[in-house]
């Protein structure tokens, strides 16, 4: 019959005791036995994995993910990629792949065209990790939502052509219009530009502003664009890039990635299909099982009816799911564990095999031996290791340079933006030498934002305070106890306690007008009993010539009969500092300039382990190189002098007293020379310098580090600090401060470890290091306390993957994990996927639960991502899914999509009931589409002056043409609220109303500015955007609540409701939830009973996030027939709050959420409606 072929590529044979035969992944043992039988089982395997009838392989589930919006500029995401990177690469990029575009007509490029000539282009720019990452993103869609909001801002006013230009307010398509525009344009208000918008570098000054729509390498766009170039070069106007494509070229979605799909096994207290027809699961019919006609095969072969009788018994185990034994239970975790570490380098493909679809393994994996060494190993490294990281057992936790990531929040976007930081730290420390000795640094450097970076110790100035916590008897009626600061409290508020434990000083002017403001919130603060003891300290100037008679503060100062202020204090904030490189930015020509060198010079004597440079930025450059100019002394000093002699040469030159007599001639430099000071050669050689390089430094200052000519700063270790107004006088102790500030930064620590280093650091001195490694890391470093995860000795409790290329910098991470866990089945996928994409290090730490009492996982998952973009071979570009093969076919399933944080998901497309899957009840693939219908704009809301959240406190979110789209509340925790939203520009503000009439927006973070009275936001990401937002009471409503006090009400929910004004009732509010189609049924039947029995109009309220598609299309006829009103609502469960596990519990959380907390604004009753 020719059995060979097929053999061939589908059956491995080991002859040991047991033969086993592996064929389509499944591995099956049978006892030695005769050839022919062997031949028999070989043929028989092999006819099961190729015959095409086989029902749990040839039906799968295939579930994808699309954008709402349609499919947006492979070209424009790079070129987004190259802004985040610099925005100079922005334009580069565009100027290279412009000059690309003529070659072909690119209405009729492929995707994967455009793709290759996109990738070609950066690669001419970027370097080969930013490349890898490049791919990534594009893989990911990264930057799709910031594309579409370019879009979407134009989409308005958009003209019938490809590309359209803006000026001022007047569009047209083609370049004569465009030139006709602006000649008018000074008669029109310019437009407001976005903090994302790409202005071309050169026109910035000129007071048009031209923004040109259009999709970069159309016909259309490059005449524009060409032109606009041609304008802005020479000044006419501001070039301003929008991207913008036309729905005709663009009209497939976004396939999405970065989300996981589990099909759960289903557990739940009533049945969800119907069971009246299924047939007796124990009788299986022999003559087709699986394909196979066992009773035929017992016929032909009766000598092997025993082990054909085996071999039908496997098939059967295999629909079964996990051992039901106890004692088969308790070791699954450590025997995981065993299997991983045996696979060695494809440890991570068996990770993701094992947990991803465990159901299926659990009991083959459940006769596996775990050996002693392993298990000694990892509960050792578990006690003197993972204990420390305050990990328990079975917790997991991933380490990326030390970055502790919370596994729970896990978001695919977020991780890209942190691999892209880390990536420039790693390979800027690679660039200096150095592969992985840089991640000590890392770990032992602080720069987390709520680091204490240094304490001023206020008591010696003597302040005067408003209150006091102790005595005063306004607060007689706190408690005084200081076991108080045990108990919990609202976050982000102080609790009440009579005891002067928060102390707050305001430092200021009191004649100045900015002091206002200060004195204004201290008196509030006093006003509305916060519990801070409030302090002023007044800062006014010090020279004995002014008084209280020539001077308001002073006399302010003196009819307060405040004392002066100590400065011995200065001396006890003293302390030791590491060496340090403090460079001082000044106009030595000018007497601000010189006064801020003498102070950093004089400041040398009480740390001499700083060393102390200077930059010239001369206001008249002409003066640098002028014979016996104070610059040209010093900077020939430096240069000529011995480092003694040179500092008190110039401490002489700078000093202010000196420096008038050599302006006005009345002093020669000479009579300045300090002792051992050859003043003849000094002279000589001084002439024989070259003074032109003095300007570059000039240069260096404008271009590098942005300061105008004349301003004064101080450089240490890469940190900018000014620049100074000319009002500021810089003394001595304020250098210390400055360089204490950079210490406690973590200078030391980087100087400490540079003295270990053994690398070649060519040319570099250890000085220049420090410096370049500090600031390495600051530029670069996030912001968090970074965490390394040491194994010591127990090598067998993890497996190390080390980096493909040891040409390139490697990154680190680190994967704690049990492998029978929910973490372990999306961080599988990840890692898979960071291998793929970056160079790095991978370490897997196995940490297993000892003792099972129940099956670990009972959900198949699948995580979507992929390393590169795939493309068919028309050249489109392959859609993005998660697929299940190999499915259980009699268990019960149901299908949930486990999104980002910010994503509101939901399914369009679904022939099956998603929330009941049985395979061998359908009749072929399971397709399901969903749709990502918004990204969310979360945020917390607190009071300016009391600090805690105003309850109830309504927001609105929309457009300028429509500013009322979505609506929610406050909450009483946190102050949290969430608006619906999707890629683009929105104004949040108060709704109108009690809202707007009590409150007002005070202040805001993470935000892009103001416009006519609401907050602008920007949605650029995946990840949505979380805000911060500040209110305040408007005059003369200090006194008035927005909600009754506790007591006077029954709830959060009739607070709202009766702030509404109605007089009665005329709508019934039913709200309800259903999942699957026959709870859906049941929800049919009673939506029409309500009707049917009642007078009055009813509107239902129904989740939208778990209704079928069908059902969501057959509402608007439902509707129709029985005269009833709807709305389908949906909310996503905040992150913050405890995540539940089980479907139907998230769905309860939901039916909570929803009526307690963020019902509609709209609504003033309502009736829960129960299906069962």
């Amino acid at each position: 019959m020719g059995w060979g072929p097929a053999i061939a590529f589908t059956l491995t044979i080991q002859t040991r005791s047991n033969d086993v035969f592996r064929t389509g992944g499944l591995i099956l043992k049978v006892l030695r036995t005769s050839g022919m039988l062997r031949r028999l089982l070989c043929a028989v395997l092999s006819l099961w994995f190729t015959f095409p009838a086989v029902e749990s392989a040839s039906k799968s589930v295939i579930v994808s993910l699309n954008s709402k919006w349609n499919s947006t500029s492979l070209l424009a995401e790079i070129s987004e990629f190259m802004a985040k990177e610099d925005e100079q690469l922005f334009w580069r990029f565009i100027s290279q792949t412009a000059d690309k575009c003529p070659d072909r007509d690119w209405s009729q490029v492929s995707d994967e065209m455009k793709y290759e000539t996109g990738i070609e282009q950066a690669s001419k720019i970027l370097s080969p990790p930013l490349l890898d990452l490049l791919k990534l993103s594009l893989s990911l869609r990264v930057y799709s939502p910031t594309v579409q909001l370019f879009h979407q801002t134009g989409a308005d006013y958009a003209m019938p052509c490809a590309a359209f230009f803006d000026v001022h307010g007047a569009r047209g398509c083609n370049v004569d219009e465009l030139e006709k525009a602006m000649e008018s344009a000074h008669e029109r208000d310019p437009p407001r530009l976005l903090s994302i918008d790409h202005v071309f570098h050169l026109g910035k000054e000129a007071k048009t502003i031209v923004i040109i729509y259009g999709e970069i390498c159309t016909q259309e766009w490059l005449q524009l664009h060409t032109k606009a170039v041609e304008l802005a070069s020479s000044q006419k106007m501001q070039y301003v890039l929008r991207h913008h494509m036309t729905p005709e070229t663009h009209k497939t979605k976004v396939s999405l990635s970065g989300y996981g799909v589990e099909l759960a096994i289903k557990s739940t207290e009533y049945k969800a299909v119907d069971v009246s027809e299924q047939k007796n699961e124990e009788n299986i019919d022999e003559e087709n099982f699986h394909g196979f006609n066992f009773k035929q095969l017992k016929k032909n072969y009766i000598d092997s009816s025993d082990h054909i009788e085996a071999f039908k018994l496997h098939l059967m185990e295999s629909q079964e799911l996990g051992p039901t034994k106890q004692w088969q239970l308790q070791d699954l975790s450590f025997q995981a564990a065993q299997r991983i570490i045996n696979e060695g380098e494809n440890a991570l493909e068996a990770l993701s095999q094992l947990s991803q679809d465990f159901p299926l393994h659990a009991r083959s994996l459940s006769r596996h031996v775990v050996h002693q060494e392993v298990r000694r190993d990892i509960e050792l490294n578990r006690k003197n290791h993972l204990s420390d990281a305050g990990l328990e057992p079975g917790e997991s936790a991933l380490y990326l340079n030390g970055l502790n990531l919370d596994m729970d929040s896990l978001d695919i976007f977020q991780l890209f933006n942190i691999i892209r930081q880390e990536e420039l730290v790693s390979t800027g420390f690679f660039n200096l030498g150095f592969r992985r000795d840089y991640l000590p640094i890392l770990t032992n450097i602080d720069l987390s934002e709520d680091k204490n970076k240094y304490a001023v110790d206020y008591r010696s100035a003597y302040p005067m305070f408003l209150n006091n916590l102790d005595t005063d008897v306004r607060y007689k009626h706190w408690r005084n106890s200081v076991k108080l600061l045990l108990e919990p409290y609202y976050p982000g508020m102080i609790r009440p306690i009579a005891r002067n434990l928060f102390t707050l000083i305001f430092v200021l002017d009191p004649a100045h007008e900015d002091s206002r403001k200060l004195l204004k919130m201290a008196h509030t603060l006093y006003e509305h009993e916060v519990p801070l003891r409030i302090g002023l300290l007044f800062a006014v100037e010090s020279n004995e010539a002014v008084n209280g008679t020539n001077d308001v503060g002073v006399a302010i100062l003196n009819l307060l009969n405040f004392l002066a202020v100590d400065n011995a204090y200065h001396d006890a904030l003293r302390i030791v500092v590491e060496p340090l490189t403090l460079w001082v930015v000044a106009d030595l020509d000018s007497e601000h300039g010189r006064q801020i060198v003498y102070s950093a010079i004089k400041s040398l004597k009480r740390s001499s382990m700083t060393r102390l440079g200077i930059i010239m930025n001369p206001s008249n450059p002409t003066t640098l190189c002028e014979e016996n100019s104070i610059p040209s002394l010093v900077n020939a000093a430096m240069r000529l002098l011995p480092h003694t002699q040179a500092k008190q040469f110039i401490t002489k030159l700078v000093k202010e007293q000196f420096a008038k007599d050599l302006h006005s001639g009345a002093m020669k430099w000479e009579e300045l020379a300090v002792g051992g000071m050859d003043v003849n050669k000094f002279e000589n050689e001084k002439r024989l310098l070259n003074c032109e390089p003095l300007k570059f430094d000039g240069i260096f200052v404008r271009d590098v580090l942005k300061l105008s000519p004349g301003e004064r700063a101080f450089i240490a270790n890469g940190i900018i600090v000014g620049p100074f107004d000319e009002q500021e006088t810089i003394i001595e102790s304020d250098v210390e401060l400055i360089a204490r500030i950079v210490d406690s930064r973590g200078s030391s620590i980087i100087a400490s470890q540079i003295d270990k280093w053994s690398a070649d650091s060519g040319s570099d001195s250890p000085s220049d290091l420090v410096m370049q490694s500090f600031a390495l890391v600051l530029k670069h470093g996030v912001n968090r306390k970074r965490t390394f995860v040491t194994l010591g000795k127990y090598k067998n409790s993890a497996v190390t993957l080390s980096a493909e290329d040891n040409d390139r910098a490697a990154m680190n991470i680190v994967a704690v994990l049990d492998p029978l866990s929910r973490s372990a089945q999306k961080l599988s996928a990840i890692l898979q996927l960071l291998r793929k994409s970056i160079n790095c290090d991978v370490k897997i730490v196995l940490n297993p639960i000892p003792k099972l009492s129940e099956l670990p996982l009972k959900r198949f998952y699948r995580y979507v991502a992929v390393p590169e973009i795939q493309f068919d071979k028309s050249g489109k570009i392959i859609e993005n899914q998660a697929r299940f093969n190999n499915l259980p076919p009699k268990q019960l399933l149901t299908l949930s999509v486990h999104s980002p944080d910010a994503w509101m998901v939901e399914s369009v497309f679904a022939e099956y009931d998603l929330d009941n899957i049985r395979m061998e009840q359908v009749s072929s693939n399971i397709v399901a589409l969903f749709s990502l219908e918004h990204i969310l704009l979360e945020g917390h809301c607190f009071d300016e002056v009391s600090g805690s959240p105003p309850r109830g406190l309504q927001f609105v979110l929309g457009t300028s043409s429509q500013p009322s789209q979505f609506d929610t509340i406050v909450m009483a925790n946190l102050g949290y609220f969430q608006l619906k939203a999707n890629p683009g520009a929105w104004l949040l503000q108060l709704r109108e109303g009690k809202s707007s009439e009590i409150y007002t927006i005070a202040s805001h973070r993470n935000t892009k500015g103001d416009e006519d009275n609401a907050i602008l936001v920007l949605i650029d990401s995946f990840s949505g955007r979380t805000i911060r937002v500040h209110v305040s009471k408007r005059k003369g409503m200090e006194q008035r609540s927005f909600l009754p006090e506790e007591g006077e009400s029954d709830g959060i929910w009739n607070s709202i409701s009766k702030s509404f004004i109605a007089e009665k009732y005329d709508v019934i509010n039913v709200f309800s939830l259903a999942s699957g189609q026959l709870y859906e049924r049941f929800l049919n039947i009673v939506m029409v009973s309500v009707v049917k029995n009642t007078k009055k109009p009813v509107k239902f309220w129904l989740l939208k996030n778990y209704l079928s598609p069908h059902f969501k299309g057959s509402l608007p006829l439902l509707s129709r027939k029985y005269g009833f009103d709807y709305a389908l609502v949906e909310y996503k469960w905040p992150r913050w709050l405890h995540q539940q596990k089980e479907k139907h519990r998230v769905m309860w959380g939901y039916k909570i959420l929803f009526l307690d907390v963020l019902f509609t604004l709209d609504v003033q009753s309502s009736l829960w409606m129960l299906i069962k």
